[in-house]
């Protein structure tokens, strides 16, 4: 998107808030807040790729060719390498692992699956999700890359009973739905299969960990990874920037969560 089409669509969609009758003065501001925020991070985007281009710059998918665009709003992040940077250890044991399959349920555009898809070998990737805008961009990521990713919509209990079992890894993170998913009463091959599973809040204040977790106690040593910080010296790109254009570059989310990467017991 140009800059003067990219200050045509904010001004427009501020104005149509503006103009909306059927919302109160806070549900307006609060639209405007978010438009002014994509607005920021649009240009945060076009300084950084003008810096480094379309590859990943660091961490383990370094090198990985990226998009001109993510499914989700964290574009920045993942081109920097500094997504979910506290998952980078645990990814690191994953590749060295040599799984025969990894099974990335709501793989978005494909940051995960792609990425370990370059760095494994006779790995088969499977990635699941249910946005078909998502799976376009997955499929077209691979294609970025040259590797091979088995993409598809609904991962449910009988498709993650077929694939899931000794030598495989889970890779899930589909807001919530985790609880009615990751269920070895409904997939009992879930029980001998690792799984890295991201804890989202729930509306009843708990996490969906406090449902999932307990589920694998008997059979899996369940290590929780906690949200770690950022340092923006890391990322040479941002240099130039601003010390708070640098910090909104590394947002991901508004509330932080945890991991957990549950490995089989001997």
């Amino acid at each position: 998107m140009a800059q003067g089409t990219a200050d045509l669509t904010i001004l427009s969609n501020i104005l149509s808030l503006l103009q909306a009758g059927d919302l109160s003065s806070t549900e307006k501001l609060n639209g405007i807040s978010d438009l002014a925020t994509a607005y920021k991070l649009f240009n945060l985007k076009e300084t950084v790729v003008g810096e480094c281009g379309l590859t990943v710059q660091s961490g383990p998918f370094k090198g990985m060719k990226w998009l001109e665009r993510a499914s989700e709003g964290t574009f920045i992040p993942k081109l920097l390498g500094a997504y979910e940077r506290e998952l980078h250890d645990a990814i690191k044991r994953i590749l060295a692992k040599d799984y025969c399959r990894i099974i990335n349920i709501g793989c978005a555009e494909g940051y995960y699956a792609i990425g370990m898809a370059r760095s494994t070998i006779d790995t088969v990737i499977y990635a699941f999700d249910i946005d078909e805008q998502a799976r376009k961009l997955c499929e077209k990521l691979a294609v970025l890359n040259s590797v091979s990713v088995i993409v598809d919509g609904l991962c449910d209990h009988n498709r993650l009973q077929n694939l899931s079992g000794p030598g495989t890894l889970i890779f899930c993170d589909i807001e919530g739905a985790e609880v009615a998913l990751l269920n070895p009463d409904y997939a009992p091959s879930l029980a001998e299969s690792d799984l890295l599973v991201e804890l989202h809040p729930m509306v009843s204040g708990e996490e969906t960990g406090a449902h999932v977790l307990p589920r694998f106690e008997a059979t899996h040593s369940i290590e929780r990874i906690s949200p770690a910080g950022r340092d923006t010296s890391a990322y040479p790109a941002l240099a130039a920037l601003s010390q708070a254009d640098q910090l909104m570059a590394l947002v991901e989310r508004t509330e932080p969560t945890s991991w957990a990467y549950m490995t089989v017991r001997p």
